[in-house]
């Protein structure tokens, strides 16, 4: 499987939770009730760990994409994190290139004013690059 990735800074001047800000936004959230009479019911402990891979579904015209995220904090006050998105294709890595492009603008939208981001590794703005250069694209 091929993938778009792109590594950011998040960084704000109060305390910020890019887990938080990824599971409001792109994760489902699936409830099931918990019949709490029942002693047989399993119980799901998730303790969430940074530098783990998050995964999540991130749908462009009609058609849904494996995304991941994950996370690392840069200071002990965690207003400065490095976090690491990628949008996983298979075929048609225009369209891939279209959607992962829609994702980071969706990151954006999102975020409002309640942290900055800035781009250390872009693999998207590579491939455009590219693409710009290539013979097919020559006058």
């Amino acid at each position: 499987m091929k993938q778009f990735e792109n590594v950011y800074y998040f960084f704000s001047n109060a305390e910020l939770n890019p887990n938080k800000f990824f599971k409001d936004f792109f994760v489902k959230k699936t409830e099931v009730p918990i019949k709490t009479s029942d002693s047989n019911t399993p119980r799901l402990l998730v303790i969430e760990i940074e530098n783990t891979i998050k995964n999540f579904t991130f749908n462009f015209k009609d058609f849904d994409y494996n995304c991941s995220y994950c996370y690392q904090s840069l200071d002990p006050e965690k207003t400065v994190f490095k976090v690491t998105n990628v949008l996983s294709y298979s075929s048609r890595k225009e369209q891939a290139a279209h959607a992962f492009s829609e994702l980071i603008r969706t990151i954006k939208i999102n975020k409002k004013s309640d942290f900055n981001m800035t781009a250390i590794i872009d693999s998207l703005s590579t491939y455009y690059s590219d693409q710009s250069r290539s013979p097919a694209n020559e006058g």
